[in-house]
């Protein structure tokens, strides 16, 4: 596919589809990390003082997740 789009020698279209492809590898990554960072909270049961911390913690991982997308 990048051979074929650089052998048109369109700089703009090769400059388009990289920022697609960026797009989708990003929006893809986060997807993947962002479903890894739930199941592990999922999979662990809060107790006692646990709670506070991992609300906490589930707070810092929605902060980081908006902020980088």
């Amino acid at each position: 596919m990048i051979s074929r789009l650089l052998s048109t020698g369109s700089l703009s279209g090769v400059e388009r589809a990289f920022e697609q492809l960026r797009d989708v590898v990003e929006r893809d990554y986060i997807g993947v990390i962002k479903k890894k960072l739930d199941d592990v909270y999922r999979s662990t049961g809060p107790s006692g003082s646990h709670v506070r911390m991992e609300r906490a913690e589930k707070e810092n991982q929605i902060a980081f997740t908006v902020s980088v997308t």
